[in-house]
């Protein structure tokens, strides 16, 4: 349970940080 909770934390942070990425890749959006 803990480690797939860590899991799912850890996975949600890389897409959290992959959709800022693709938000200030974008001109506008900075």
């Amino acid at each position: 349970m803990v480690t797939i909770t860590a899991l799912g934390a850890i996975t949600a942070l890389s897409v959290a940080i992959i959709l800022i990425l693709k938000k200030c890749h974008l001109p506008t959006a900075c």
